[in-house]
């Protein structure tokens, strides 16, 4: 049980706080024998306690958000625990004090308050939304049935991890070139309506002619001067017009559909999803869970929503008496090899290690690709700056040569 106390310490000095205790009677034998007056005692909840335990409201860890590397952490521990012998509940109790953050003891707490009050631990995850995602729930609802709990959030945790990792890959790829690409554009505009307007101003005064890739300039600097605020607004609405777009199923649909055809990225993205695909499908096959219902549950993974929705299609697909190879076959958006594959892993009965191997060749090759990327965005990159800023140079150096020619 869990109780408040007010107690005056041996020093005579008055203390608060909360304390769990087997009973009322032990925590006032305790203090008792540590030379304390109780003052007073009462039971509390263990909400109520819990809460106790955390920073206070307006303390600053309270904004630090669950991230997936907090779950996964999380799920292994949890799986290292019951493979120790402890119970769930007691787990669960257990990583809620270990939580690295509050929001992340608050989750787990309230997990745990669930599974006490009866609920399984894969139906209490679904209920906390998009923090746990259908694949990691259904993964543990499999280890409920089969007593192997401990092993399936190993496997989920191993997702987490893999989908981290594709990730961090690609921003890392995309992250150097797109803040090179913002500095050069933005000292650009610096100069072109701070520093060249300034400079027109003191030629003008001695009676220079300005080059004309310098008026050029100029005449860009009053327009932006003129339009830039309906610019920025114009902007801010087509970001508008693409969030409404993308909060809509069809708008997300087509539009991800659209990003698959998109030059050097698209095929990425193509080749990204059928990794996501095979990889998900095989261990939720290796976990003895339904084809049909495989597919439903890796078809949330999927960021692509047109990758997914295909996915959906393959799933009715295989319901209606179709193969898995032949339904995947139809489906352009992923890679042939996911189909040409699965048609050997039928033929063999060995779908998942079948599966497992298109994931890891796909996964290996996504690597190979994004390093590359990375590689041949650099250069690019670097090009484009060079010309946005080399260009506000020279006309910035031609009006100086003509003071200079002027006197």
């Amino acid at each position: 049980m869990y109780v408040r106390y007010t107690i005056k310490n041996s020093h005579g000095k008055t203390e608060c706080g909360t304390l769990e205790t087997a009973s009322e009677t032990d925590a006032i034998r305790s203090f008792r024998n540590n030379g304390a007056i109780v003052l007073h005692l009462s039971p509390i909840s263990e909400n109520e306690f819990f809460r106790g335990q955390l920073p206070p409201p307006w303390h600053p860890a309270w904004m630090l958000r669950i991230r997936s590397l907090d779950i996964e952490i999380a799920l292994r521990q949890l799986a290292s625990m019951l493979r120790s012998g402890i119970s769930i509940l007691t787990a669960i109790q257990m990583v809620a004090k270990q939580a690295r953050i509050p929001r992340a003891a608050l989750l787990w707490h309230r997990i745990g308050h669930a599974v006490a009050k009866g609920k399984t631990f894969s139906e209490t995850i679904r209920s906390e939304g998009t923090l746990f995602s259908g694949y990691v729930a259904e993964l543990c609802a499999i280890g409920e049935q089969t007593g192997e709990l401990d092993s399936t959030m190993e496997r989920a945790a191993d997702h987490l991890a893999s989908m981290r990792e594709l990730k961090s890959s690609i921003l890392n790829a995309v992250l150097y070139p797109a803040l090179a690409l913002a500095a050069a554009l933005g000292l650009s505009v610096y100069l072109i309506l701070v520093v060249l307007p300034k400079l027109e101003a003191f030629l003008s005064a001695g009676g220079a002619q300005l080059p004309a890739l310098t008026r050029s300039l100029l005449q860009l600097s009053a327009w932006l001067h003129d339009n830039g605020v309906w610019l920025l607004f114009a902007a801010f609405l087509l970001w508008i017009c693409w969030r409404i777009v993308r909060n809509t199923m069809s708008g997300r649909v087509n539009t991800d559909a659209v990003l698959l055809k998109i030059p050097v990225f698209g095929p990425v993205f193509r080749l990204s999803g059928t990794a996501v695909a095979a990889r998900g499908i095989a261990v939720l096959v290796e976990s003895a869970i339904p084809l049909p219902e495989a597919l439903l549950s890796t078809s949330h993974l999927l960021s692509n929503r047109f990758q997914a929705k295909q996915l959906d299609e393959v799933r009715l697909e295989v319901l209606h008496g179709e193969s898995l190879s032949k339904a995947l076959a139809s489906k352009k958006s992923f890679l042939p090899l996911l189909g040409n594959m699965s048609a050997v892993a039928e033929s063999s009965g060995t779908l998942f290690s079948t599966l497992a191997e298109v994931a890891s060749f796909h996964e290996k090759e996504l690597a190979h690709r994004i390093k590359r990327l990375s590689v041949l965005l650099e250069p690019i990159v670097i090009g484009i700056s060079a010309f946005f800023v080399g260009f506000v140079y020279l006309a910035f150096f031609l009006a100086l040569f003509s003071i200079a020619d002027l006197a």
